[in-house]
């Protein structure tokens, strides 16, 4: 693995790249999008009729509809206020809405995550001098069953979820969407949710959600006491991105990875050059979305550096991925999505390094279909190979009754 602390820095951080915008400037430009959209899905309407591409008339108008807000609402204030950072968002800043019963057989707690030891840091620390380890919310959702519950030490064989949340790094926020509670749900595991710093800002750009990401993984694994071999590392879109710059860091420090590794679309190319891009007509990403958050996130590096596997893991060589042999791993990607070919060249480095990777292929499907729920039956198939993957992990995760068992 080339040593990521030999990516070349900028003299000053990169004045063109963007940063937050006024909140109520967005809030704005959130009416406005209204007021422009829904005019126009009797046109999308239309053309889903005479050219449709596979997927359903809702999830295509779903998906323009969020082409449409990227474009009048370039960048979103993200939920990073006191108030907001500590308790789940309210619906009217939820992505993907949660059912009324969402919480039945589930609650959560929030912390916060102290800055990871020093020398889980390594290079980082000598990165750009602006952006420093600080303190951060984590959150642990608890479900009915689970071996532990909340912050307490990890039981004898527990296992738990680590989870990554996407937006690009320009937004979002753990508990945006019921996706992590519905995991959690499903497989009776404590699930701790990193609320990492979002990438608007010079002192919040790479490395800052790398380091908040080694400091949920510092918290979970040396003050909780969870075993690396019985934590599932889960992330969607940025969140798979942010992953897999974890696990490069981890390997670079030469220390254990977790036991099973899952992701949904990650992101796996800053490059944006993979020939998949072509369904950017049908997928709800803009590329030049993307653009403006990749700039926005590399702001301190010279841009030669997006070629690096630490930004693009998808063009890692050979070699690279050696260091999940020991890790399960698990990759979830629409057929129809931006991120199609980006996330095959993906599986392809690891398998060819030795990583045992299972690969489920949404056909017909968009980004993150298993978070959006846009993709009939995606979520349930997604869930069902993380209960797999669980499988082949040391430990165990649900708690015992009393006579279990027993005749």
């Amino acid at each position: 693995m080339a040593p990521a602390h030999s990516l070349p820095l900028r003299i000053r951080p990169d004045l063109g790249a963007p940063g937050v915008w006024p909140a109520d400037t967005v809030a704005r430009l959130q009416s406005l999008a209204k007021v422009v959209i829904y005019p126009l899905l009797p046109f999308y309407a239309l053309r889903w009729l005479f050219a449709p591409h596979g997927q359903s008339l809702k999830t295509y108008l779903l998906s323009r509809m969020d082409v449409w807000r990227g474009y009048l609402v370039p960048l979103l204030t993200p939920p990073e206020s006191a108030e907001l950072s500590v308790r789940p968002l309210p619906k009217s800043l939820q992505y993907i809405p949660f059912p009324p019963d969402a919480w039945n057989g589930a609650s959560w707690e929030v912390t916060d995550i102290p800055p990871a030891p020093e020398d889980m840091m390594g290079y980082l620390v000598d990165g750009p001098t602006c952006v420093k380890p600080v303190t951060r919310p984590g959150f642990m959702l608890t479900p009915s069953g689970a071996l532990g519950n909340g912050f307490a030490k990890a039981q004898p064989g527990e296992k738990m979820i680590l989870f990554l949340h996407g937006g690009g790094y320009i937004k979002g926020h753990p508990l945006w969407t019921p996706f992590p509670l519905n995991l959690a749900k499903d497989h009776s595991l404590r699930t701790f949710l990193c609320s990492y710093r979002k990438t608007l800002s010079d002192p919040t750009a790479f490395p800052a959600p790398l380091l908040d990401a080694l400091a949920a993984w510092a918290y979970v694994t040396l003050t909780l006491g969870f075993a690396p071999a019985q934590i599932l590392l889960l992330g969607d879109s940025a969140g798979g991105h942010l992953a897999l710059c974890l696990v490069q860091q981890l390997a670079t420090l030469g220390r254990p990875q977790a036991g099973a590794l899952a992701m949904v679309s990650p992101w796996a190319d800053f490059t944006a050059s993979f020939p998949s891009w072509a369904n950017e007509s049908v997928d709800h990403l803009s590329r030049r979305m993307l653009l403006t958050a990749i700039r926005a996130a590399t702001r301190h590096y010279a841009p030669d550096a997006i070629t690096d596997p630490l930004f693009s893991p998808a063009l890692a060589g050979p070699g690279h991925w050696t260091c999940l042999c020991a890790t399960r791993v698990l990759v979830s990607v629409g057929t129809d999505e931006v991120f199609a070919d980006e996330d095959d060249a993906l599986v392809k480095g690891m398998r060819r390094d030795g990583v045992d990777v299972t690969l489920i292929k949404d056909v017909n499907g968009l980004h993150e279909g298993p978070v959006t729920l846009w993709s009939p039956g995606a979520y349930d198939h997604f869930s069902a190979e993380i209960g797999t993957v669980l499988t082949h992990m040391p430990g165990q995760q649900m708690r015992l009754e009393v006579g279990a068992g027993s005749g």
